[in-house]
């Protein structure tokens, strides 16, 4: 469960993939990552309390909380998150994850692998020249953009690869994802 964090900082991060409306099919959600525990990581020089709940209708909410240096708790803030099914490979089942960001007001995509003994991973593409960590940007805009999507800048220093249809958006991620050098960003040693 603590590569979930992945998650939570990307979608503080502009730069994604993104839509206006929900691309994934909320009756095909699914739940392959267990929960039920909690877990504290830390982003910089922050800290902070983590927890997933599988939700009845297919979808999990994912929560944190900030810790001060006293590990006293912030409030807690809580987004949904949905899966959608991609595909296998390398031994990994691979999910699309959806969210909505309130910030940014968009839903907001990437990738879950999901391995062997409970083993995942959030990889989050990247359309932001901008972004701290841009060694994927090529590659991630090429995917989008092949697919269809439109390049939006957010201001003057952000952007992101937006979405229209589902299409569009699995296409997208199935290029990400099956370009060598994807598997370099999944630590494999948690197959």
């Amino acid at each position: 469960m603590r590569y979930w964090m992945i998650l939570l900082i990307g979608l503080f991060l502009a730069g994604c993939y993104e839509s206006n409306d929900l691309l994934l099919d909320p009756a095909a959600a699914r739940q392959p990552i267990a929960t039920g525990k909690d877990w504290t990581y830390g982003s910089g020089d922050r800290r902070y309390h983590a927890r997933l709940t599988a939700k009845p209708d297919g979808w999990y909410d994912y929560a944190e909380a900030h810790l001060d240096a006293k590990g006293t708790e912030g409030p807690w803030r809580t987004h949904t998150v949905v899966l959608n099914y991609l595909t296998t490979a390398n031994g990994y089942d691979v999910f699309v994850y959806g969210t909505y960001n309130r910030n940014d007001s968009a839903y907001m995509y990437g990738l879950i692998v999901v391995g062997k003994n409970g083993f995942w991973q959030t990889v989050m593409p990247n359309c932001d020249p901008a972004n701290a960590d841009a060694k994927w940007l090529d590659a991630d805009t090429d995917a989008a953009t092949g697919a269809g999507a439109k390049i939006k800048a957010i201001d003057d220093f952000e952007r992101v690869c937006h979405f229209t249809t589902r299409e569009q958006l699995f296409a997208a991620l199935r290029s990400v994802m099956v370009r060598p050098e994807f598997w370099s960003r999944v630590k494999t040693a948690g197959r």
